[in-house]
């Protein structure tokens, strides 16, 4: 893997956001590291050299001249101990631009250059520091919203996907060592390989972990990437309320005149530690003829069917019509709907519950039901409830309730892609070996296994790979 960083090179970075701040951090990795510390700063108790992992007060001066740039708190790292396993400093200084820029132009011009995004990350994974799914890890980690994600971010980055792989490509390796010497050593009077034997093992010991892995993915997808839930109905069914009732803010025009919103407009949401984006959609009007309206119905249709629940707001003042119900219809079978009757305020409590009765007969059959919430979007009563329904719906329930989900790994979209391929190449190797295939294609189909399981934890895997995830990280990381 050392091709992958360009050999001697010393890289430095400003690690902390862009704007002003009270503290700014410039990170320095690489061999010229301690060299670079020394020509840069100056402590204000002279010392013979500074003790590794403690930081130390004093002035960060201009090389050329000796002019004080700033007052800092600098501290050396000695390799393999640091992030990067190579030696690296830490410049602490004021948060500001020009403070920042200079800072790191006096620490070029010592020799450092300018790091690429993720390059840091980078070193500490070809180090050997961690793991490719670890790595991601750490962008997952900084790039977290909520607290669910952050707690999944940190399981990933704890080794938790290396722990569950690893055994099963262990199983893998051993299974084609056997094949592989029987097919390469006819006549050495090796034991008669067993392909029952064999299959049975590697279903026990990596298809059925790797379809754990799989399987955790698609039921516990929306802690990772959060849920979309798309806001539909009828013109004028108080969908824009709705929407800024539950924001707590004003974000789309309300207007009594029907067919205000003509196109999508979203919003994210914490909702009990998972991030929801609310998107509020054009009234769906099977009457109208209005070429820019029916563009927006469009729009509209289509976040029906992306969605992992609907929202499907109806007047209750008005009742279910036959148009709601065909609204329903759009909906796909497997995606969770919930009808909000709205503009509960409009009602008499007396009538309410007899409304909500012949609403809830009215409700077309589903596989998934239709829940049912009464809410009022001007005066607030029900959205409590809505957004209750919104996470107990979107998040998959288990005997430990959704919180039970964080503690286990789940694996991104492109490590479940990687096991989705490995686990399809397994069972068509087992499959081989109880056909009694000819050995040389079961070692195909184990190799072909073993590439997408090493491609997981970045063992072997093609530079273009390491290119997309490294780019994705901020410079400084």
């Amino acid at each position: 893997m050392s091709n992958l960083l360009k050999e001697e090179d010393t890289i430095a970075a400003i690690a902390t956001p862009t704007g002003t701040g009270g503290i700014g951090v410039i990170r320095i990795s690489g061999p010229a590291s301690p060299d670079i510390l020394s020509r840069l700063f100056r402590p204000k108790n002279p010392l013979p050299r500074l003790e590794p992992r403690r930081l130390h007060y004093g002035w960060a001066i201009d090389p050329a001249d000796g002019a004080p740039i700033d007052e800092i708190l600098a501290v050396f790292i000695k390799g393999p101990a640091s992030y990067t396993k190579e030696d690296m400093a830490e410049l602490q200084c004021h948060g500001g631009h020009a403070v920042l820029k200079r800072l790191l132009e006096a620490v070029t011009s010592c020799g450092a250059r300018l790091a690429e995004p993720g390059e840091f990350t980078k070193r500490a994974f070809v180090n050997g520091r961690i793991d490719l799914a670890q790595a991601e890890a750490v962008l997952e980690l900084i790039q977290a919203k909520t607290e669910k994600e952050r707690c999944l971010a940190m399981t990933a980055l704890d080794g938790r996907l290396k722990d569950r792989i690893e055994p099963a490509r262990q199983a893998v390796i051993q299974a084609l060592a056997r094949i592989e010497a029987a097919i390469d050593f006819p006549d050495e009077g090796l034991e008669p390989i067993d392909g029952e034997a064999v299959a049975g093992q590697l279903l026990d010991n990596a298809i059925f972990p790797i379809k754990d892995i799989v399987d955790s993915y698609n039921q516990r997808r929306i802690l990772r990437e959060g849920a979309r839930v798309a806001l539909a109905g009828r013109p004028n069914a108080g969908k824009s309320s709705l929407f800024n009732a539950m924001l707590g803010a004003c974000r789309v025009i309300v207007s009594p005149t029907p067919g205000t919103t003509r196109d999508t407009v979203e919003e994210t949401l914490d909702l009990d530690g998972i991030s929801v984006t609310i998107v509020d959609t054009a009234g769906i009007n099977a009457e109208s003829h209005d070429p820019v309206e029916a563009m927006g119905m469009e729009f509209s249709v289509n976040e029906i069917r992306r969605a992992d629940v609907v929202i499907m707001v109806s007047d209750i003042s008005n009742g279910l019509s036959a148009q709601d119900s065909d609204l329903l219809e759009m909906v796909p079978d497997k995606t969770p709907v919930i009808m909000v009757l709205n503009k509960a305020d409009l009602v008499h409590p007396s009538e309410r519950g007899r409304i909500e009765k012949i609403m809830q007969d009215r409700l077309p059959h589903r596989d998934h039901g239709v829940s049912l919430v009464t809410a009022s979007a001007s005066n607030g009563p029900g959205l409590d409830e809505l957004k209750k329904e919104i996470i107990r719906l979107a998040v998959p329930q288990d005997g430990n309730g959704p919180a039970h989900a964080i503690s286990e790994f789940v694996p991104n979209l492109r490590q479940k892609n990687a096991a989705q391929q490995a686990l399809a190449a397994l069972e068509q190797a087992c499959g081989g070996l109880k056909k009694r295939l000819p050995q040389e294609l079961v070692a195909v189909d184990l190799n072909d296994a073993l590439k997408k399981l090493d491609e997981i934890l970045g063992i072997e895997t093609g530079p273009e790979i390491f290119d997309e995830i490294f780019s994705r990280f901020c410079i400084g990381k």
